[in-house]
């Protein structure tokens, strides 16, 4: 796994060159649906940039309407609230963008270890 990926493109692009967009998805959906939110379901066939603007939608989606569902999210990927608090929140896009970023690192991770070491 690269250690310098610092844009959702580069995950994406990451996860693509390693066949392992599909699966990104899979357990983005499986985090979504184990955080209580089963009503949010990424589509599989997804182009990396759709996704990235759903994901956007989601998350903008969540802090709007239903907080608790966006931590409970949080938690469930374990990505800590502190890193998302100290997140500059003065213009709400960079914000979602900057937690999409997050979240995408973090389950990319986790999908990365599991096909690495199983």
């Amino acid at each position: 796994m690269s250690s310098n990926l610092q844009t959702i493109s580069q995950i994406l692009q990451e996860a693509e060159s390693q066949s392992l967009y599909k699966a990104l998805i899979l357990q983005l959906n499986k985090d979504f649906n184990l955080a209580g939110l089963t009503d949010i379901k990424v589509s599989e066939n997804e182009t990396p940039t759709t996704l990235q603007n759903t994901l956007f939608d989601i998350i903008e989606h969540l802090v709007r309407t239903n907080f608790e569902g966006f931590l409970a999210f949080l938690y469930r990927i374990d990505l800590s609230e502190n890193q998302v608090k100290n997140l500059p929140k003065e213009d709400f896009n960079i914000f979602k963008t900057q937690v999409s970023f997050l979240i995408l690192k973090r389950v990319w991770m986790k999908v990365w270890y599991r096909k690495k070491y199983s």
